[in-house]
């Protein structure tokens, strides 16, 4: 992105990183939102992943919303950061902090290809059928684990299509705890998804800053123009009001 380019010409020209002048010579939400915006989204991501699994407790809410909002490729990217900058395996750390049907479900979306090649149209309606009929958490984690956004929101909309149900209230009926809350994500449209996470944030007493930066410097060049717009359809105010 543009911002990365400016990052670049500062390292040109000064010989040092322009994130580094900025940790040096700012602090709080500014620095995090000018450091998020300059350095490489999968560095962040992989920042964001460590952070949610480093000491004590994991923040499952940050783990299962970045590794179920990117995708195969964006995957690899954040991999490749992550053993780079920590030194050790994302999927080791993630084997470490989590267990059963949950870690499961994050391994297949850790290490399936997810939209790296096209899934045929064919296939929507096979993986339909396997969804409703079989209704295990071995089938739900295979299906939407393995699949790419764009064909889970196809499979959502003729799963309700088919069988006149949503796959949502199936999720919801069927499974619990953190699995559960991972496949909700899952089969939500991802721009609904960020635009509720952020109405979340700004509704109440305080905003969270946290959240509403975490998720507004990360969708920045990918999407943010569909959350706005889903915002404002579903909230009837801008996302910056």
């Amino acid at each position: 992105g543009f911002n990365q380019e400016i990052d670049l010409i500062f390292r040109r020209k000064f010989g040092r990183l322009l994130a580094d002048k900025i940790k040096a010579e700012s602090s709080g939400n500014f620095k995090t939102v000018a450091i998020n915006s300059i350095q490489l989204p999968e560095l962040t991501d992989a920042i964001y992943l460590h952070q949610s699994m480093a000491g004590l407790g994991t923040n499952k809410k940050v783990l299962s919303e970045i590794m179920a909002t990117r995708d195969g490729r964006e995957i690899e990217k954040i991999k490749l950061e992550y053993v780079s900058t920590y030194r050790s395996g994302l999927e080791s750390m993630i084997k470490g902090d989590t267990s059963g049907k949950y870690l499961e479900l994050l391994l297949t979306l850790l290490n399936a290809s997810r939209g790296k090649e096209e899934t045929p149209a064919t296939q929507v309606f096979s993986d339909v059928s396997k969804l409703y009929e079989t209704q295990t958490e071995a089938c739900f984690t295979h299906v939407l684990g393995s699949s790419s956004h764009s064909h889970r929101m196809a499979i959502k909309d003729t799963y309700f299509t088919k069988y006149k149900v949503s796959l949502l209230d199936t999720v919801n009926s069927k499974f619990t705890g953190d699995y559960r809350d991972l496949l909700i994500i899952l089969v939500t449209d991802r721009a609904e998804y960020f635009a509720d996470r952020c109405y979340k944030a700004t509704k109440g007493i305080s905003t969270d800053d946290t959240k509403l930066i975490r998720i507004i410097t990360s969708r920045f060049d990918v999407d943010l123009e569909d959350i706005k717009k889903v915002f404002f359809t579903k909230y009837k105010k801008t996302l910056y009001e």
